[in-house]
């Protein structure tokens, strides 16, 4: 258990450099564009790769794939793997290429389709996490984010066109994936570009793999909320998605370096405990990384309560965004407490889905979960046009989705520990019948 301490004190670090990287990138945006229109479309063609981007997530490839790897017996042969991604990659840019031109407007299709190629290197990125993962290599692993947003700052300093800013979103993508391959090749893991990209390949990688579109589908869709939240925004009052994209940035960061930290690191133990049908050992795992989680969610929930005005101060008062805009990203940061305080546990029991090889009932929870957040965000559009009650919203659907993958954890938890049960039993009995056979045969 102190390893896993470890581990995820090096995601912390490792992901805290990512997103303060993320939040000078948003501060560069916020000093060029400010409150505006052009700041709402600048930042919506940024993160609308994050569409297909959070399907194929570290996080989410990790909790998806490395069951599947710890069974397969050559674990150094990457290119398996990295073709099922990519046929998932492939089958999004496709359906995303049809609908792209009746969501966005003319004007900033080529910008959001050549930073839609980044999808594909990021592909790559991820299937190779996984594989850091496996090997606990998590400083790599978190240092991803800050080589990427590194790398786009210095673009967002240097360009204003929107196509040389767009071209480095892909520029950034296929560097961190070359940085990725070469570490792993160093400890022998090997991949074929060619034979990974080829059509016959990624067709029969689609075939294939039906469980698997399902997994990464169930646990990505429900990453498109912050993306849903901010299509939707777009047609509040001007610089709403710009206050929005701020909060979710205020938001994210105690969520990624602090309250899923743990429960990553957490997960491969997880696996193998109940691959090993260690009942005591799951429980060890789970009721340590549920005590810590929740902890750090009372104490980040509180300080959030009380100090968020000081934070958005400290972070965004060196622009020259107004008081009247920094008070209403401190208002929408308000809103997201509840979803940051129950963000680690809620991780814990869809990890614990995970390791039970839950996917179906996973994508059911995250598609509901969808849904509800999305007719919230209608309600409001409709009605009253407030940037913090798509926060409370988000807060609204955390609690739902936490309920739902939390109980039925708990359900699957408690008949699987009858399985195990019963087959420690008859092997007790066997051993004790084979045990009295030679005893008579003497």
């Amino acid at each position: 258990m102190n390893l896993i301490l470890k581990n995820s004190i090096i995601l912390s670090i490792g992901l805290l450099l990512g997103r303060f990287s993320g939040y000078i990138r948003e501060l560069v945006i916020a000093e060029k564009f400010g409150i505006s229109r052009i700041a709402d479309i600048t930042i919506l063609s940024l993160t609308t790769p994050d569409l297909v981007n959070s399907f194929i997530s570290t996080g989410i490839l990790t909790a998806v794939l490395l069951p599947k790897i710890n069974s397969q017996k050559n674990k150094t042969d990457m290119t398996p793997i990295i073709s099922q991604v990519l046929s998932i990659t492939v089958a999004c840019f496709v359906i995303f290429s049809l609908i792209a031109p009746f969501i966005f407007p003319l004007e900033i299709l080529p910008f959001i389709f050549i930073g839609m190629l980044s999808i594909f290197p990021n592909s790559y990125t991820s299937s190779f996490a996984t594989y850091l993962t496996l090997n606990r290599k998590f400083t790599m692993q978190s240092l991803g984010t800050l080589i990427f947003n590194s790398i786009l700052i210095v673009g967002l300093v240097i360009f204003s066109n929107p196509f040389l800013i767009a071209s480095m979103i892909l520029f950034s993508g296929i560097t961190r994936s070359i940085i990725f391959s070469k570490i792993l090749k160093k400890d022998g893991y090997l991949y074929s570009i060619k034979h990974s990209i080829s059509f016959k390949n990624l067709l029969s990688a689609m075939k294939r793999n039906k469980p698997l579109l399902i997994a990464i589908f169930g646990n990505g869709i429900i990453f498109m909320n912050p993306i849903i939240d901010k299509l939707i925004a777009a047609d509040f009052p001007e610089g709403s998605v710009a206050i929005l994209s701020f909060a979710e940035k205020m938001y994210l960061l105690p969520v990624s370096i602090i309250m899923t930290t743990y429960p990553v690191a957490m997960y491969p133990h997880l696996v193998d405990a109940i691959v090993e049908s260690n009942f005591k050992s799951t429980i060890q795992v789970l009721s340590k990384s549920i005590f810590i989680t929740c902890i750090l969610g009372t104490i980040i929930g509180i300080a959030y309560f009380l100090g968020s005005h000081f934070i958005v101060q400290i972070i965004f008062g060196i622009t020259s965004l107004t008081m009247q805009n920094l008070e209403s990203i401190n208002m929408t940061t308000r809103g997201y407490i509840i979803a940051i305080s129950l963000s680690g546990i809620t991780l814990i029991s869809t990890n614990l889905l995970f390791a039970l090889k839950q996917e179906k009932l996973i994508a059911i929870f995250s598609i509901i979960a969808v849904f509800i957040n999305y007719i919230g965000d209608i309600i409001v559009l409709k009605q009253t046009q407030s940037i913090f009650q798509i926060a409370w919203i988000t807060s609204m659907t955390s609690i739902f989705y936490f309920l739902l993958t939390g109980t039925s954890g708990v359900w699957l938890l408690y008949k699987i520990r009858q399985k195990w049960q019963n087959t420690s039993e008859k092997y007790k009995i066997n051993r004790s019948a084979i045990a009295l056979k030679l005893e008579t045969e003497k």
